[in-house]
């Protein structure tokens, strides 16, 4: 058993280093927006009728799920990045607990709060993009709302010259 439990940590240790570099963030932001680019050249030719008869009745004719796909991509990359912050933020919070008590909160905590939140707006806004009439511009809009005061309670509270917390 604990020749299994090390294999998935080193794994585990593996997909995380490798998840938490700028390199990998921009490679993977760039492959996001070239995904979102090449669903709408797919979903444009197939509107245009110009896909193989048995392709085309497949796939969708609407600029929607282009946006969809990009939403739900981004929705999962934000819940990966929250698998990765994780368990750094609970390993330190076990082995500091009266530190922990006498700080306000740990240091991987504000990525944490940022990320839900932008998750949470990110479902929120592919949610509304499937809601009936008048319901999705409210949902969007609350959506909207979300993010933009997790925005400024991130930089309000959380920013490196905010934090007073010991690294």
């Amino acid at each position: 058993m604990d020749l299994i439990l090390n294999i998935f940590t080193r794994i585990f240790d593996f997909a995380r280093q490798f998840w938490i570099k700028e390199n990998t963030h921009k490679t993977v932001s760039g492959l996001l927006v070239l995904t979102f680019l090449l669903a709408l050249a797919v979903i444009e030719l197939n509107r245009l009728g110009l896909l193989p008869s048995p392709l085309g009745e497949t796939l969708p004719k609407s600029h929607y799920m282009a946006i969809n796909l990009a939403f739900s991509l981004v929705l999962i990359l934000e819940v990966l990045g929250m698998i990765f912050i994780l368990p750094g933020s609970l390993s330190r919070a076990l082995g500091k607990q009266f530190e922990i008590l006498a700080q306000a909160f740990l240091p991987e905590f504000p990525a944490v709060f940022r990320n839900s939140g932008y998750a949470l707006a990110t479902l929120l806004i592919r949610l509304s993009l499937t809601a009936p009439a008048y319901y999705n511009v409210l949902i969007g809009l609350s959506a909207m709302v979300l993010a933009v005061l997790l925005t400024l309670v991130y930089n309000q509270f959380y920013t490196h010259k905010n934090l007073k917390i010991k690294r």
